[in-house]
């Protein structure tokens, strides 16, 4: 009786994702079709097994409102400094709502000029910046694109309110710029950094580590030649284990995060936290590298497992939760 009370809850279970499947192909096409074209198989949808399902999913049903609150990259900053006080993150000189009001004193050092959301929209300045009407134009337009996410199902931009400021830039006489130091963390574990030198100025060079400094052979696709890969001696920055104590205390309330880091001269400095690592489209030469980040992600962690809210929604959530006690 047991075993035919399990066998029928599993085959409800299968029942239910194949739906769930079916309702996000025809309510999420653009989704779906993105996700195809960037990684060559229709993503399971309704009991996510990779990494970029697992991305995917979180796209269309988690609505943690802590997401929301630190995609604002303003908002981080306050994250960094409560979790962990002791670690500085570049300091803010300025910031409001529109370019114009960016006073023109501010911009003459070496600061970077920022928007509290989406990703992409840094511009650094040195000595000699932009003229004034060209960066003025530019920034306007990254606050006009609003709500960021929209397209690429990224809810947690959709939230944010669309701030400019200006912050200093890290960089000093011995190094020119930080070392971008992105740890992948589960519900307070990390387990991968992605370690970047030379974003800025060049030449940009990317290697990945296990959480306790080990290189691991599989290398970002948007990595793949050769002189885009640290040497095999490469040696991390000393903080580096600081930086990966810090990732545990601030990715312990999410399910996955992505925690940045920047080490000038071996002192590190918080930076942001990312929840749609590459848009869910990140790929890796070696398949174990990809196995690292979805073996360790448990949606049972999930704030739509927690509070899934009513309807279909609720039984999903209660069949997603048991699939993944089996596994």
């Amino acid at each position: 009786g047991q075993a035919a009370s399990c066998g029928e809850s599993w085959a409800m279970g299968a029942r239910m994702f194949w739906a769930v499947d079916l309702w996000a192909y025809c309510r999420h096409p653009v989704l779906v079709t993105r996700f195809y074209r960037a990684l060559g198989y229709l993503p399971s949808v309704g009991l996510p097994d990779t990494y970029n399902e697992k991305i995917l999913w979180r796209k269309i049903f988690d609505r943690n409102l802590l997401i929301a609150t630190l995609s604002d990259k303003l908002r981080a900053k306050e994250y960094f400094a409560e979790i962990c006080p002791e670690l500085k993150t570049a300091e803010v000189l300025w910031s409001g709502t529109r370019a114009e009001d960016i006073p023109a004193d501010i911009l003459q050092g070496k600061v970077v000029v920022k928007t509290t959301h989406g990703s992409g929209f840094n511009l650094f300045i040195q000595e000699q910046g932009p003229d004034r009407q060209t960066l003025n134009t530019k920034v306007n337009q990254w606050l006009g694109h609003h709500p960021y996410g929209r397209k690429s199902g990224e809810w947690g931009y959709r939230t944010v309110q669309p701030r400019v400021y200006v912050e200093r830039m890290l960089c000093s006489d011995r190094q020119a710029e930080p070392v971008q130091l992105s740890f992948s963390t589960f519900a307070g574990r990390p387990v991968m950094a992605l370690v970047i030198a030379g974003a800025v100025h060049g030449p940009k060079r990317a290697g990945i580590f296990s959480a306790d400094g080990r290189r691991l052979t599989g290398t970002p696709h948007h990595f793949l030649s050769r002189d885009q890969q640290l040497p095999q001696d490469y040696e991390l920055p000393q903080c580096f284990h600081n930086a990966a104590a810090c990732a545990a205390r601030l990715g312990e309330p999410l399910d996955y995060a992505r925690i940045d880091f920047l080490a000038l001269e071996d002192e590190l400095f918080g930076g942001e936290i990312t929840f749609y690592t590459l848009g869910g489209y990140a790929t890796y030469t070696d398949p174990e590298t990809e196995r690292l980040l979805s073996r360790p992600w448990d949606l049972r962690r999930s704030y739509f497992i927690s509070a899934p809210g009513n309807g279909w929604r609720r039984t999903y959530a209660r069949h997603l939760h048991a699939a993944l006690s089996r596994t």
